[in-house]
């Protein structure tokens, strides 16, 4: 399907995210306050035992017994803040990881970063920031019915990818914390802005 730059305003209430990539619906999802520890996870979609988890001040972890043990290999980036990780369900070694921390905004990004095998090493990706810029990645949509069209929530509005990452266009201007698109139509996409 084509993706069009076309976003109408929406002001529902609480609504929580939920798709393929972040985990299995039959868990609740618990709201966290500003005050707890924000962490992401995301779920290998053909093996229960691999899972990663990001946090706004500890980069990305890896598990692959279950969340028994947990290592690292994100020691060396120049921010360690992560606010959402998303695995490719079509082909699990592609994976995008959002730097900075989105919450606290203590710990700023720079960029979108990208696997090409499974979490084992990452590459910057055609959005990049540097910390004085003093952005944040908020949130990443993957199209399950195109996985190389890409959207990406910014403290500068929201970022447009059609090749898997390798170039953004800015298709909307604002301070946006999240993104989803349409279950079941990916030409409808959500977008919520960071009220204060």
């Amino acid at each position: 399907p084509k993706m069009e730059a076309v976003w109408s305003e929406r002001r529902p209430g609480l609504e929580t995210k939920r798709s393929p990539h972040h985990g299995p619906s039959k868990y609740p999802i618990k709201s966290l306050t500003p005050k707890e520890l924000q962490v992401c996870l995301a779920f290998h979609p053909n093996n229960a035992n691999i899972m990663f988890a990001g946090s706004p001040d500890g980069g990305v972890w890896k598990s692959t017994d279950g969340g028994g043990s947990w290592s690292t290999n994100t020691d060396f980036l120049s921010s360690l803040g992560v606010s959402d990780i998303v695995i490719n369900a079509n082909n699990p070694n592609i994976m995008f990881v959002a730097t900075g921390d989105r919450d606290g905004k203590d710990i700023y990004s720079f960029g979108l970063l990208k696997s090409t095998d499974g979490g084992d090493s990452w590459q910057t990706t055609g959005l990049q920031y540097n910390n004085s810029q003093q952005r944040l990645v908020t949130d990443i949509a993957l199209d399950a019915e195109n996985d190389n069209n890409l959207l990406v929530t910014t403290s500068e509005g929201i970022f447009r990818s059609t090749n898997q990452g390798t170039s953004f266009t800015n298709v909307r201007t604002g301070d946006f914390m999240n993104v989803v698109f349409h279950p079941t139509n990916s030409d409808i996409v959500y977008a919520a802005t960071r009220t204060n």
